[in-house]
């Protein structure tokens, strides 16, 4: 039953002169096709705002000078750490000093 109704509902749209030519083409059928309109770009999201005149103020979780103090020191304390780590890879260091008198001679 649907597909008796899908055809006559298709040859009654493109007329009778099509229906005893030719069946179910493209060219029969005389469809156009509309580009879709071209819609704009959605609106860009606003920034976040800023309040300028709490620029001054401590806002109390950035830290203050002790931090800072603390900060630097443990920077230092683990730079030390890595050169003593990378020292004890490398082993101790095999130095020969030749002690020589004025005249060359070894002592």
């Amino acid at each position: 039953m649907v597909l008796f109704h899908l055809k006559t509902s298709i040859y009654s749209a493109v007329g009778e002169g099509c229906r005893t030519a030719c069946k179910f083409t493209a060219s029969c059928l005389k469809v156009q096709s509309t580009a879709p309109a071209v819609q704009p770009p959605p609106p860009a999201a606003p920034g976040p705002s800023y309040d300028y005149s709490q620029a001054h103020q401590s806002s109390g979780g950035g830290g203050g000078i002790m931090y800072q103090i603390l900060l630097g020191m443990g920077s230092m304390f683990g730079v030390i750490i890595a050169i003593n780590l990378v020292s004890r890879l490398l082993g101790p260091r095999k130095i020969t000093v030749i002690h020589k008198d004025s005249e060359g001679r070894p002592l």
